[in-house]
Formats: structure tokens, sequence, C-alpha cells
């Protein structure tokens, strides 16, 4: 029997990774009303400028992997399956592959965009652990943007309690770098006191605090989906000088971004 081989694409190979993604696209016009975007792509610029790589079969390109890295991290940026070879593995391997070459390559997730009436691919993606984190609408279409985590997930609960519990600690309070990392770019924050804080008031503000030990107790994650988080939990703030002892209930919302959990909503309600 002879064996599917795969191997990174040359200048050579662009005409046939043209015509496979021309074929394995081509049923999607009459449903999206406008050519897909991987059917007119300039594959001799991708060979030159991105990752390109094929299956082949008795030396003819039965599928084609254009990878990428941008701003968002690791990118799918076209898989094509001839119509034939669809159902046969073939499609799937070349996904474990793009896993591979995230991982050698640094990244710890991986993601592509589909439009969002290839419903087909959509569903296949989250069967295969790929969660939608956005979308953005063209003027005739719009895509979905998924994303999935190659590295083993730690446990929500104790990543959570880790992330939660480094917002309460001194050098991460006084560090604008630190709190930029952990605070999400929508972040806003409901304080006991009832001011209403915005991500840059709240890293100036922490800067010059007084600071109190905190401790937190009673904390309990609830996942809300597959991007969001619900945490809630009680917390003590020690006296100091310049003001007494006091235990609040606290709530947060954490949203999965890129591959990072960032806070992106906190609420204080004084006890």
């Amino acid at each position: 029997m002879a064996r599917i081989e795969q191997r990174r694409a040359n200048a050579d190979d662009a005409a046939s990774i043209a015509a496979c993604a021309a074929e394995a696209f081509r049923h999607y016009i009459p449903r999206l009303g406008l050519t897909p975007i991987p059917m007119t792509r300039d594959y001799a610029a991708a060979i030159a400028n991105a990752q390109v790589w094929i299956a082949t079969l008795q030396g003819e390109t039965i599928a084609a992997l254009v990878l990428d890295v941008t701003d968002e991290g690791f990118l799918i940026d076209v898989i094509a399956v001839m119509p034939q070879h669809q159902g046969t593995g073939v499609g799937r391997a070349l996904l474990e592959l793009a896993e591979r070459e995230a991982l050698r390559q640094g990244h710890d997730s991986i993601y592509l965009f589909t439009n969002e009436k290839m419903t087909e691919n959509r569903a296949l993606y989250e069967r295969i652990g790929y969660v939608e984190y956005k979308r953005v609408a063209f003027a005739e279409r719009t895509r979905v943007f998924l994303r999935k985590p190659l590295k083993p997930v730690e446990d929500l609960h104790a990543l959570l309690l880790k992330l939660e519990g480094a917002l309460h600690l001194r050098e991460v309070r006084a560090s604008a770098a630190q709190l930029e990392e952990l605070l999400d770019d929508d972040f806003r924050e409901l304080g006991v006191s009832g001011t209403e804080w915005t991500r840059p008031a709240i890293i100036d503000a922490l800067r010059d605090e007084a600071f109190s030990e905190r401790t937190i107790s009673d904390f309990r994650v609830q996942r809300m989906a597959p991007d969001i988080a619900l945490v809630t939990y009680r917390a003590h703030r020690a006296a100091i000088a310049e003001r007494p002892a006091a235990d609040s209930l606290r709530s947060s919302l954490w949203r999965l971004r890129l591959g990072r959990w960032r806070m992106v909503f906190h609420q204080g309600t004084p006890l």
C-alpha cells in the first residue's frame, strides 16, 4: 500500500498547493456567496515567508498546511485536503504536525480561524480541543477564532488561587509590570469603598498604598464558559498603623485570552 508522506513545501510545490486548496474549498462557494480566501492565496509567497507543509501520496499533493507566527501566537493559517482524501486521517495528521511544531517553537497554544458558515470545520476543531475566543466581522464574512492549549493545563482551582493570591502580595501590588500581566486590558473593579477603578487607575493607586497582609479563605471557582471563570472568597486584611483590620467578601471574573488567564472584573463587599 502506498504511504502518505509529509514534508516542508518548496517553491516547486506552489501550483499543486493552490490546486489542492481550490478543490478543498470549492464546495463552500454557494454557501458563502463568495470565494474562500484559501482559494486565492499566493502560495509561492507563503512558501517563502511562512511555514508550509504538504502531504503527498505517490508524489501527488493531497493536503497542505500553512503555519505562521503572528502577534496572537502560532497560527494555522490554511489547512486543505483534497476531497477524495477527506475523512482518511490525513487532515488530522497535519493538525497534529502543527501542534508539534508549535510546541517545538516554544508556544503553549495554537490558534486558527474559519468562516462562521463553515460549520463542519468549527465542529471538528471544537471536538479536538479548540475553544472559540472571538469573532471578527468583515464586509462579507465573519471569522471565528479558536484556540487550543498545548501544554498540560494546571488544575483551574489551584491556578486561579495562585493568581488571585499573587494580587495580594506586596511585591506584585508594587509592580506595574506584574499587575499588567495579571489584569486584563478591560479590567474594572468596584472597591469596598464603592469606588470604581480602571486598570491604569488601580495600578497607580496600588503603587503608593500602605500595604497590609491579606489572607484568603473559602475560595471557590465556578467555570462560567470555556474562557470565563468566577472566583469568590473571603479576604481578611491585617491591621496596620494607617487602618484597622477588615474582612470582606470578594468576587472576580477571570478571562482566558491568548492562552493566559487574566482578571477582567473584581468586586469587594465589606463585612
